[in-house]
């Protein structure tokens, strides 16, 4: 049987072990040990950190999925606004597209009509471009030199154009054959 030995210190290989006094609790070098109290405590401890966190862990991913639910929301908002922006754009520029072809089909452009040297003014057929009987185009006409040594000439409409001729005047006659005359023409 082994034998009991009563100190209040051992000193075992250069180890001190003794009693607390205030705990009654096992010292090894000054070193104050846990009792079946202290592991109980400790173990509720724990018990009740894991329960946090278990529960912070909960509240973290509810609160993601709801964050992930608003983001694919939003997103798709977003995805609905683009789609209704990108069908307005489209019905615009068919829309611009459609008067753009009105626009070609009812305005014509005569580039470079020559002019010969001493002409006071022009006289342009302008039967050929579509304007029917009773059609009164709108026409502008600017006269330009292809040399940039002649004199600026201004020019302007005689009268009233038809569907069949219009007729510029000049503000002096030609000084060479550099001249032509750009018109357009609307009705």
């Amino acid at each position: 049987m082994a034998k009991k030995i009563l100190a209040e210190k051992f000193s075992i290989n250069s180890i001190d072990l003794e009693k607390d006094s205030g705990t009654s609790k096992l010292k090894f070098n000054s070193l104050l040990q846990a009792n079946s109290t202290d592991i109980d405590s400790l173990d509720t401890r724990v018990s009740q950190e894991e329960k946090a966190r278990s529960t912070d862990r909960a509240t973290v991913t509810s609160n993601l999925n709801a964050e992930i639910s608003t983001r694919g929301a939003v997103v798709t908002s977003l995805d609905d606004r683009v789609a209704s922006e990108e069908s307005t754009r489209l019905e615009k520029v068919n829309s611009l597209d459609s008067r753009l072809d009105s626009e070609e089909a009812t305005t014509k452009i005569m580039l470079g009509n020559e002019i010969g040297n001493n002409q006071a003014s022009l006289t342009l057929d302008i039967s050929g471009e579509g304007f029917a009987d009773g059609d009164d185009p709108v026409v502008v006409g600017m006269l330009r030199s292809t040399n940039a040594s002649d004199p600026i000439l201004g020019c302007m409409l005689n009268g009233d154009a038809d569907h069949q001729s219009v007729e510029f005047v000049f503000s002096d006659e030609t000084p060479s054959a550099n001249y032509v005359l750009d018109v357009i023409l609307t009705r």
